[in-house]
């Protein structure tokens, strides 16, 4: 027997709370500690999880550890080291500072700390110890700088000491980080937002006249005379500096156009110091292509920051924004430019780059209208730049003469295109004829760009789509593979160009997912189907590609297909579709497990359909013989995860009852599932399994031998599982336990009828209110029996999983509102307190096949259990309305029949269980039957003796928002503050320790 444990989760929270004052203690040694020049860290990951918890990550009280005069008076003797000849390891300097940042984010701190000129003092010795000059110590000494700059104080400190400045060299000095660049580029934004917003304008434009110094000053020229000076033509020293600028400006750039608010700074950059001139005058200078990519960038951000990000000041009446027809000059100069050069990489880079600005500017961006007169937007020529290539691509793969739905779709491209941006594609196209350039991998980088453009709007999106489907059928032979086996006229085409077939796949699988583009918008998405299966079925299709088609045709499938052509198809003969179960049959045999997973992947998805959208599917599944293929791989298969795509297929097909009974009821499931269940080593596969048992009892009846084993083996993993996704699904499957207990009580959508028929007294009965708390009381003592409420008690005391955790509560809330819907609870305390009694003469008018025991305390108290385990096809009892109208209409009549006689029918040969309840079923094709298993007998016992006293006395006395509350916060405090000190002390003593024994 099962009993609660008065005090377990104050308990559970003593252990993993830290005691406030052992850590402090704890962490004034590690300060301490600190100090000692020998003292090394054998992880420095331990000083940064220290930050993490002052930074009240886990734990606000943490932060109040900064609060103490202690760590002031220690920053106060780790600042006299710095000073001295002796400095700490770089590691303990970057803690240091990490610390002091923490502490200065407070303004009174950070005045206490000024008035004795710490911060001067701590920068000082950053400057001047060349030990010092470290990274780590580096990215510390910005985090401070960051940190004051939150508060008045602290940015009259940083203009005064000129802070700025060395933040700034730091950015362009040789001792770079990805996390120097990120926080100082962030610091340096930060400085001239706040700056800018209290009205000190003269420090913003001294800053920004300091960022774009190497533009002004003219690091690549070389001065011959007074009036003479030779220009230094891609010079490296020239492209470091100005590429460092550009970075920290494509920074600043973008956070403008995030923010969504004016700022001085972009006024003064871009109109004060004519930036985007200078810029101009640098690019007469750069001969490298991949250089002037970065430097195009730059250009589009700045563009699109003059659009409506700049705070012109109220005396400069010339200054406007930039218009957007301005706009849209200045792009096609800079495209202009990049073709003269010989660079369409950077044409697709700057496309690119203008759909991501775009999206920054939002609902800022003006409208895309290049000639009014007619309906020609700027977006559409930014996409036929990005197209060009693919398009030249498909054009090159051609015969010399194209067919006509490639010149359609030109002149599709053409309708929406203007002179300018034909002109420019003319250019592009006689670059690639002139240079005889590959222009594959061009297409390439093209179509994964226009993949990426999440922003693109539908109709653009739709465009792509399509250019992609022609380059797709261009890798296609002109008759199905399927029907005539000896084309191989593609296969070289495939070999030859297999990045291009995979960028094709990939984007169309992108679009497809995120536009959710079907035939309604694109007919030729319908075909998309035929052309994965035509393309599936070339046996020289490289693995890769195999596993992008399958994945490629399961999309369509469940996108492209409309559930209208399931009124004018019973079969699938005569279509493209007829040829998915060969394929799946034949890839199922594949040598690769990525294919075999991603084969059943598409088979899951083809039986989900087939299930109410197109029952055609359903007897095409039978013809290809598949079921028993992916039987053999849930049970053989060498990789765990393909077993487990296997028992999901499995799961999906029991729900159809044609499939069951012409293949699956012939199969021994049940016993290779109670096998997974009990050895399987992968917890995917153990998921699936007991996914699969509760779809079988959730459909079909299973004997009263191999329940026992189900319910015993049910209990094993619901309870002691080490995967927590098993666990779930085994709670899962007691919540449907509990819902056929209900329905066998009368139960309706959640609710008890007013009336209701009997089947044992063959007539119509009433439900008054205490016949409703007797047929209650029937479903917690049948749920009793089958250690329902013993596993429930179980999954409330998991430590570890806290979904675990949050289900069970969420069944148990969920069970008590139906109680206390019709006041059992009320009933249940007054009987316990003694101010009712249970009166034993009142049985319940219900359904039954076993007899109550007259001298048990309670009537109600089972020695059998009950036959609602063996009803099939019931309709779950919390699904939504929609669900339980198709549930009902996928009931065939034979099914209803069945169920209206099956107290009448007793399945031939299985008698009565020892326990002696009567197994009932309508025939062996809809029964379900395994082995004995008693391997955990034991365990099944101990929680089918909970009662339904026990069970209630414990939840009604349990605080579930307190105890998942505190489930959480243990789950937060993995990593204890207290044991974290205590690893570094014990560091440090064992050095200690070491150094007296060399001694």
């Amino acid at each position: 027997m099962m009993s609660s444990n008065d005090g377990k989760e104050t308990g559970l929270r003593a252990d993993v709370e830290d005691d406030p004052v052992k850590c402090k203690q704890k962490f004034h040694q590690v300060l301490d500690a600190l100090l000692n020049r020998s003292f090394t860290i054998n992880n420095d990951v331990y000083l940064e999880m220290i930050v993490s918890h002052l930074s009240g990550k886990y734990d606000n009280e943490h932060k109040k550890l900064l609060k103490s005069p202690e760590v002031i008076k220690w920053l106060g003797k780790a600042l006299e080291q710095w000073e001295s000849e002796k400095v700490p390891s770089p590691d303990v300097a970057a803690f240091t500072l990490h610390i002091l940042a923490r502490i200065v984010e407070d303004e009174w701190e950070f005045s206490k700390l000024q008035n004795e000129k710490m911060m001067d003092r701590f920068q000082s010795c950053i400057q001047k110890q060349r030990k010092l000059h470290h990274a780590s110590v580096r990215l510390g000494h910005v985090l401070v700088l960051k940190a004051v700059s939150t508060h008045a104080m602290g940015l009259r400190w940083i203009k005064y000491s000129e802070s700025w400045k060395i933040c700034l060299d730091y950015y362009n000095g040789q001792m770079q980080t990805i996390f120097i660049l990120r926080e100082t580029s962030l610091f340096m934004y930060e400085v001239l937002e706040r700056f800018g917003t209290i009205g000190d304008y003269d420090l913003v434009k001294e800053i920004v006249r300091c960022i774009i110094s190497p533009l002004l000053d003219g690091r690549w020229k070389t001065k011959i005379s007074d009036h003479e000076h030779t220009v230094l033509v891609d010079d490296e020293e020239s492209q470091r500096v100005v590429t460092s600028m550009m970075n920290l400006l494509c920074t600043i750039f973008r956070k403008i156009l995030e923010k969504k608010r004016r700022i001085r700074a972009a006024y003064y950059l871009l109109i004060s110091f004519r930036f985007e001139r200078n810029l101009w005058v640098f690019a007469d200078t750069i001969q490298d292509h991949s250089y002037l990519t970065k430097l195009w960038e730059t250009h589009i951000l700045a563009n699109c920051t003059r659009l409506g990000c700049m705070d012109i000041p109220p005396e400069d009446k010339d200054t406007i924004d930039l218009p957007f027809e301005k706009y849209t000059i200045n792009f096609l100069n800079y495209v202009t430019f990049s073709i003269r050069r010989g660079s369409v990489q950077n044409v697709m880079m700057m496309g690119q780059m203008h759909h991501h600005a775009w999206r920054l500017l939002g609902d800022r961006a003006p409208a895309e209208v290049v000639l009014k007169n007619q309906n020609i937007k700027f977006g559409d020529q930014i996409l036929l730049l990005l197209l060009f290539p693919v398009v030249y691509e498909t054009k090159t793969l051609t015969p010399k003469q194209p067919s006509d739905y490639i010149e359609q779709f030109c002149m599709k491209l053409y309708d929406i295109s203007c002179e300018f941006t034909v002109r420019l594609m003319y250019a592009c196209r006689d670059i690639f004829q002139a240079y005889n350039m590959s222009v594959t991998d061009l297409a390439i980088k093209s179509i994964q760009g226009i993949a990426s453009l999440h922003t693109l709007p539908r109709s653009r999106a739709i465009i792509a789509f399509q250019a992609f489907v022609l380059v797709l059928k261009e890798f296609l032979p002109d008759s199905c593979y399927l029907q005539n086996q000896n084309d191989f006229s593609k296969t070289d085409l495939i070999l030859s160009k297999p990045n291009l077939l995979a960028a094709i796949i990939n984007a169309l699988h992108t679009l497809i997912q995120h536009y959710k583009i079907t035939w309604k918008e694109c007919i030729d998405s319908a075909t998309l189907v035929n052309f994965m299966l035509n393309l599936l079925g070339n046996p020289n299709l490289p693995p890769r590609h195999v596993v992008l088609a399958l994945k490629l045709t399961q999309l369509s499938i469940e996108h492209g297909l409309s559930p209208n052509l399931a009124l004018l198809m019973d079969n699938i003969q005569g279509s493209g579709l007829e040829y998915v179960g060969r394929i799946i049959f034949t890839r199922l045999h594949d040598i690769n497990w990525e294919v075999r997973d991603s084969a059943l992947e598409l088979l899951a998805s083809v039986v989900e359909i087939s299930e109410i959208k197109f029952p055609s599917f359903q007897k095409h599944i039978l013809d290809c013989n598949i079921i028993p293929v992916v039987e053999a791989a849930a049970k053989n298969d060498s990789e765990p995860y393909v077993r487990a795509s296997a028992l999901r297929c499995l799961t999906l097909m029991v729900k159809i009852r044609l499939l069951w009974e012409h293949s699956l009821a012939q199969l021994n499931l049940m016993n290779h599932l109670i096998t997974v269940c009990d050895n399987e080593s992968e917890g995917v596969v153990r998921r699936e399994a007991v996914n699969t048992v509760r779809e079988i009892y959730s459909n079909h009846k299973i004997y009263s031998q191999c329940l026992d084993s189900v319910f015993s083996v049910l209990t094993y993993v619901t309870v002691k599982d080490l995967y927590w996704e098993v666990k779930l699904n085994g709670l899962l499957f007691w919540q449907v336990v509990i819902c056929r207990q209900l329905q066998h009580q009368g139960m309706i959508d959640g609710t008890f009828p007013t009336v209701t028929f009997s089947k044992e007294h063959k007539k119509i009965i009433t439900l008054t209110n205490n016949e409703i708390l007797l047929r209650l009381r029937k479903v917690l003592n049948e749920l009793s029996l089958r250690g329902c409420l013993g596993v429930l008690l179980a999954c409330l005391d998991d430590r570890c999983d806290l979904e675990v955790l949050k289900k069970t509560v969420e069944m148990i809330r969920w069970l008590m509102t139906i109680l206390n819907k019709y006041n059992y609870m009320e009933e249940y305390r007054n009987i316990a307190s003694g101010s009712r009694k249970r009166r034993s003469n009142d049985v319940p008018v219900m359904d039954t096949n076993y007899s109550e025991h007259v001298n048990a305390p309670s009537p109600l108290k089972a020695a059998q259990r009950n036959n609602a385990d063996y009803s099939s096809g019931n309709v779950p009892c919390r699904l939504n309305a929609d669900e339980i109208i198709d549930s009902i209409v996928n009931l065939d009549d034979v099914n209803l029949l069945s169920i209206n006689y099956e107290n009448n029918m007793n399945v031939a040969g299985e008698g009565t269980s020892s326990g002696g309840s009567v197994s009932n079923g309508a025939g062996a094709g809809d029964s379900c039957c395994c082995e004995a298993n008693k391997a955990h007998d034991d365990l099944f016992e101990q929680y089918a003796s909970v009662t339904p006293d026990e069970f209630l006395a414990r939840i009604s006395t349990t605080d579930f928002d307190e105890l998942v509350r505190s489930r959480e916060c243990w789950l937060q405090k993995t990593e204890s503050f207290g044991s974290l000190l205590e690893d570094v002390l014990f560091s440090y003593y064992a050095t200690e320790v070491n150094d007296i024994d060399c001694y």
